[in-house]
């Protein structure tokens, strides 16, 4: 029975290092990627700069987005439409929040009742889905 303990343990085990190694392999490759990325980037940037109809194009469009704030500002500037705006932006952090505590109560059941499933009022069965990724630990975060 032990050995059997033992022999589960160590696949437990070397399935957790295999995990790392994957994680650790795919963040290099990504760092990676990233960096090659950003280059081609500055690349194709510069051949677009040097361009002149890609100059001249891209000037003329920073002229049309500046009239286009404008008109937006002008007709935002109305009371009634300030109004609608300003609920617009309400309802956009309201919508955030509960976003954010809807997680933080999900995570709670999930964690109490030991399932990724729950009813919704009308009876619709809902998944509780999880995206994980990483970010790096700062001396702010205490780790």
């Amino acid at each position: 029975m032990d050995s059997l303990n033992s022999s589960d343990n160590q696949l437990a085990v070397d399935s957790l290092l295999n995990l790392e190694q994957l994680v650790r392999s795919h963040l290099s490759k990504l760092d990676d990627l990233k960096g090659e990325l950003s280059k081609l980037k500055e690349m194709l940037d510069d051949l677009l700069l040097n361009d002149p109809n890609y100059r001249e194009a891209n000037e003329q469009a920073k002229v049309a987005a500046k009239a286009k704030k404008q008109a937006k500002e002008a007709i935002l500037s109305l009371s009634g439409n300030l109004h609608i705006a300003q609920k617009h932006k309400d309802i956009s952090q309201e919508i955030r929040q509960l976003k954010s505590s809807l997680s933080n109560h999900l995570q709670q059941y999930q964690r109490l009742s030991q399932s990724n499933q729950i009813e919704d009022e009308s009876g619709q069965t809902r998944q509780i889905v999880y995206t994980a990724k990483l970010v790096k630990v700062s001396a702010k975060n205490g780790l």
